[in-house]
């Protein structure tokens, strides 16, 4: 959904947003993940490419597991933090 909206963005604006809350309301109702469970990141780069990603403490236990992606590519990529 979130990577969806990335890239209608940018089709109709020319360029990735520099933050997510530009993508809302035209491209989606609200910025997901906004709790203390759950943490997004969501970085433009330079070059106009972008990373984004999320962390979260799973159930019981000890440690995040981080998740990423990027403009460029089809998959997440996640591993977890002890």
């Amino acid at each position: 959904m979130l990577r969806t909206a990335l890239d209608d963005y940018k089709v109709a604006r020319g360029a990735y947003p520099e933050h997510l809350n530009l993508l809302v309301p035209d491209f989606i109702d609200r910025v997901p993940f906004r709790d203390d469970k759950v943490s997004l990141e969501y970085n433009l780069q330079p070059d106009g490419r972008y990373r984004l990603g999320f962390s979260y403490a799973a159930g019981f236990t000890l440690g995040q597991t981080k998740c990423s992606t990027g403009s460029e590519s089809q998959q997440w990529t996640c591993h977890s933090r002890i």
